[in-house]
């Protein structure tokens, strides 16, 4: 009789700790794609923020935010990251914020050309 109790406390604990387990295993990973994903985003956002600036230089600031929207939006989904119109003025705004921020405009310019200098001359004796 004891070894029969025994026996079925011992599958409702085994039922129980794997329910446990995999549900902390669902909200581990719900967590960490949640992590990626907004790392992933964050990225885009700052990739696109700078191609936006580089090759839509003659667009007024709508246009801009329009091409910024349009083309992060189809790289996160390609990524398959599903984006809310908030989330992408959001990505936008920071984005560009940090780009203003660092001055990355003057690390993309090519310095202009300082003329080499030339040794100075050595005087030596005549011997």
């Amino acid at each position: 009789m004891n070894e029969m109790i025994s026996n079925i406390i011992m599958d409702v604990l085994m039922v129980v700790v794997t329910g446990v387990v995999g549900y902390l295993g669902t909200l581990i990973k719900k967590y960490l794609d949640e992590h990626l994903d907004t790392k992933k985003k964050k990225q885009v956002a700052q990739d696109t923020a700078r191609y936006v600036e580089q090759v839509c230089k003659d667009l007024d600031s709508a246009q801009k935010a329009e091409a910024f929207d349009q083309a992060a939006a189809e790289m996160l989904n390609d990524k398959g990251i599903m984006v809310t119109d908030l989330e992408l003025k959001v990505l936008r705004e920071a984005a560009v914020n940090e780009l203003n921020a660092t001055d990355w405009k003057s690390a993309l310019e090519v310095p202009e050309e300082t003329p080499e200098e030339k040794p100075e001359e050595v005087a030596t004796d005549g011997d």
